[in-house]
């Protein structure tokens, strides 16, 4: 995931299913969607959540650090479907690091 290989992660999933998300494999759960968000890799992104890997939403901290406001978009999504539960420290951390557009787009997700 670190340099991008789409064909790669491909391969592994089709290899090992959904247990290539867990611990014990190299793609264990935050690494993957970790490095697709660290590179901005959106396909990887994308088709982990297509997969169901599980997701947390501490990934919303290096969306932030990254400023790509699609990713934030896509993590907001699938953090929305799946009823993740919010964390207030991603939000401390929103209000000290987030650009504005990214903290808007936190409010209005999540601020009724």
């Amino acid at each position: 995931m670190k340099h991008n290989y789409i064909d790669l992660f491909e391969y592994i999933y089709s290899r090992d299913g959904e247990r290539a998300f867990h611990t014990s494999s190299p793609f264990a759960v935050f690494p993957l969607l970790y490095y697709a968000i660290m590179n901005n890799n959106i396909e990887i992104l994308k088709r982990g959540l297509e997969l169901n890997c599980p997701i947390k939403f501490d990934l919303i901290e290096p969306a932030i650090d990254k400023n790509n406001i699609e990713i934030v978009r896509i993590l907001l999504d699938a953090f929305k479907k799946k009823n993740l539960e919010i964390r207030s420290s991603p939000f401390s951390y929103a209000v000290k690091k987030a650009s504005q557009d990214i903290f808007s787009l936190l409010l209005d997700a999540y601020v009724t």
